[in-house]
């Protein structure tokens, strides 16, 4: 059965759809072998509790009604590598809710209302090498994306009042020193 068919069935029975996966996940056997989650178009207004997936080095949420994080979100997944929360309804980002994901490279923001990012969101996550913020409303960058020194892949298309995409290390640090 088709996930978005399986979300309006429970929806339509007024089941809350964020307790069942939660309950499933608790219940999950196999959590410390789970690598990969896609989560994504089920309709979820928050992120469940990813804490027992320790392996976990993606997680994909698009598509859902994510409006925010708790700083805490993923600071037990010290080996996320990818995280996607594109296409949701967040607005902005808690401190520190990265601080843990040293090794993370991809980063997808990208198709939320995310207006304002604190300073330091970057601060930890030196190894990102794509991020893609397009389709914000961003009003300005923080300065923490200096710090990311491995990025490659910036995407600020139709984002406030920046609208570019950026493919090479050399167009980034070009675009940093004059946006920051």
């Amino acid at each position: 059965m088709d996930k978005q068919v399986l979300t309006a069935l429970l929806e339509e029975e007024g089941i809350d759809v964020d307790m069942v996966l939660s309950r499933a996940l608790t219940e999950f056997d196999y959590a410390g072998t789970l690598y990969s989650l896609d989560l994504s178009g089920l309709g979820l207004t928050s992120v469940p509790d990813l804490s027992r997936f320790r392996g976990l080095n993606t997680v994909e949420l698009a598509f859902n009604k994510i409006r925010e994080l708790d700083a805490l979100t993923f600071s037990k997944n010290l080996r996320l590598m990818k995280i996607n929360l594109g296409n949701n309804e967040l607005t902005s980002l808690p401190p520190g809710v990265f601080d843990k994901l040293t090794v993370l490279q991809q980063l997808s923001l990208s198709r939320n209302s995310v207006e304002v990012l604190p300073d330091e969101v970057f601060k930890r996550t030196v190894n990102v090498h794509t991020l893609l913020m397009g389709h914000n409303s961003l009003v300005s960058l923080p300065s923490s994306l200096r710090r990311l020194k491995s990025l490659r892949y910036l995407d600020l298309k139709d984002c406030g009042k920046f609208d570019v995409i950026l493919t090479t290390r050399e167009e980034v640090e070009e675009f940093l020193l004059k946006a920051l």
